[in-house]
């Protein structure tokens, strides 16, 4: 068994977006490291983040 967590935030204001993910949380909380297959670790935990903006005429 392989825990994966990740963790979302959103937010959006009139015609902006703003997002932030955290990835693979679990090496964070436990100190076992996980393989998806022999010789082939799980990525580490990786932060993704990302705007939308429309803009008008």
């Amino acid at each position: 068994w392989q825990p994966l967590v990740d963790a979302f935030f959103t937010f959006k204001v009139k015609k902006f977006r703003f997002f932030l993910r955290v990835e693979n949380l679990a090496p964070l909380l436990t100190t076992r490291y996980y393989y998806l297959a022999a010789g082939y670790p799980i990525a580490q935990t990786g932060v993704r983040f990302g705007l939308s903006w429309q803009f008008v005429d």
